[in-house]
């Protein structure tokens, strides 16, 4: 049951939504985006979600935003616009607040010119729900930290500790410097154990390279 007036229960999740490539970072269940608009197609986007359930998929591209149509993961991640406001020299802001995760069944034709697509929820189904903290921190932390320093990250186990284990996990996996597949192993994460082993193996290597 949604915690608040204005989120959506996954009953409400439509089966077919926008979808916006973005390769800066991932959006994850509790994560927000915020994304700076210029094209026509987007502006399109933006008012068609407003005007239904306001839901957006985000979803990491095997090629580079640039190009016009790139080939796209099969894993994204829905939000809602939790945010919208005009902005100068004809673009828009919207902000995104992570809700689910989705697979991608297939994507649909553009009529208004952004990508849409048929999604599957039931993968993630437990994103919307409040899960236990099982993780075991005491292993993720001190490799955290070590990661931390060697990048000279502004992040403390101290800003962390508070939060419980579905955002923390999303937080660290919008905010540290992976590169895009390496997100895209933690956005597939079957459950909050699973992404936590995966973010533990990625800092380590990151650790390891930075000795060499």
């Amino acid at each position: 049951m949604p915690s608040s007036f204005f989120d959506i229960s996954m009953d409400e999740m439509p089966s077919i939504i926008p979808i916006m490539p973005y390769n800066t970072s991932i959006l994850m269940p509790t994560g927000k985006v915020s994304l700076r608009l210029y094209e026509t197609r987007h502006f399109n986007m933006i008012f068609d979600a407003l005007a239904s359930q306001r839901i957006i998929g985000l979803i990491q591209s095997m090629e580079p935003v640039f190009d016009f149509s790139p080939t796209l993961y099969s894993v994204g991640c829905a939000g809602r616009i939790s945010a919208f406001s005009e902005g100068d020299n004809n673009s828009m802001m919207a902000t995104i607040t992570g809700i689910c995760r989705f697979t991608m069944v297939t994507e649909l034709k553009r009529p208004r010119g952004y990508r849409q697509a048929k999604v599957d929820y039931s993968r993630f189904g437990n994103d919307a729900k409040l899960q236990p903290n099982t993780i075991d921190r005491k292993a993720l932390f001190p490799v955290l930290e070590n990661f931390v320093r060697q990048n000279n990250l502004d992040v403390t186990a101290k800003m962390l500790s508070g939060m419980n284990d579905a955002k923390l996990l999303s937080t660290l996996a919008m905010l540290l410097p992976f590169e895009s597949r390496e997100r895209q192993l933690l956005l597939e994460a079957e459950n909050l154990n699973a992404m936590a082993e995966t973010l533990i193996a990625l800092l380590k290597i990151g650790n390891q390279v930075k000795h060499e």
